[in-house]
């Protein structure tokens, strides 16, 4: 079993790309990967968005590593950084990123970025957003039609680098041959459903196939943020 990766990020009509991805392959047939979104200002959310995936991509490769632990690690490292300007006191970052080993997949998730797989003829998210509208959806506060239309729908309730503890999910996904993974910022998945997505890329035969559809897709989409795309084939 091994992987095989290509991405995609755009600052879309934004002047700056506040969004990262990390990859890095590992040992024998290794994998990380990594994508986060910063907040918080001009520079702030490009200083934790980067500073996120490539302390991940760098821990997360070490022996018996755990997940949790990194991501409260970039959180601290986040809430130091923040001392040294103002101008980048605010500044936070979503994370969701994963180590792919030979049959199995752990991974770390914190904000509104996501992690989806396809298997077969079907696909689904892993991660849950942490966000006020996800949470009075999940609650049954709010029905899946007031959701759509949520005029705080992208707040988040979750990041590294705010005060205070983060919201921080782990788990892990084991792995068949032909699984499609998928890691993106809401910038992306915001403009083309899990659904869309699966039916956009369920016959393409290779991740650099895939990416090259999405950013067609996404230019004529008119994204209005930044976005960004990762995705892991596992193959034999």
């Amino acid at each position: 079993m091994r992987f095989v990766v290509d991405s995609l990020t755009s600052a879309g009509p934004r002047p700056e790309n506040q969004d990262a991805i990390g990859l890095k392959e590992f040992g024998a047939a290794n994998l990380v990967v990594a994508v986060a979104d910063g907040l918080g200002g001009h520079a702030g959310g490009r200083i934790a968005s980067m500073l996120a995936v490539e302390t991940f991509v760098d821990l997360a490769s070490e022996r018996n590593v755990d997940l949790q632990s990194v991501a409260l690690h970039i959180h601290s490292q986040i809430r130091e950084y923040q001392q040294r300007s103002p101008e980048i006191r605010t500044m936070a970052t979503t994370l969701s990123g994963a180590i792919f080993r030979s049959g199995l997949m752990e991974f770390v998730h914190c904000g509104d970025t996501r992690i989806s797989v396809a298997r077969n003829a079907g696909i689904r998210r892993l991660t849950v957003d942490h966000t006020e509208a996800q949470r009075l959806l999940s609650s049954g506060a709010i029905t899946k039609a007031q959701f759509e239309d949520y005029p705080r729908k992208n707040i988040l309730e979750s990041a590294l680098g705010i005060k205070g503890e983060p919201k921080i999910d782990a788990g892990s996904f084991p792995l068949m041959l032909g699984d499609r993974f998928f890691f993106s910022s809401d910038g992306f998945h915001n403009k083309i459903p899990l659904r869309e997505l699966f039916v956009l890329t369920s016959k393409v035969r290779t991740p650099q196939a895939v990416i090259k559809i999405l950013s067609d897709k996404m230019a004529l989409r008119n994204a209005d943020d930044n976005y960004s795309i990762a995705t892991v084939f596992v193959v034999g």
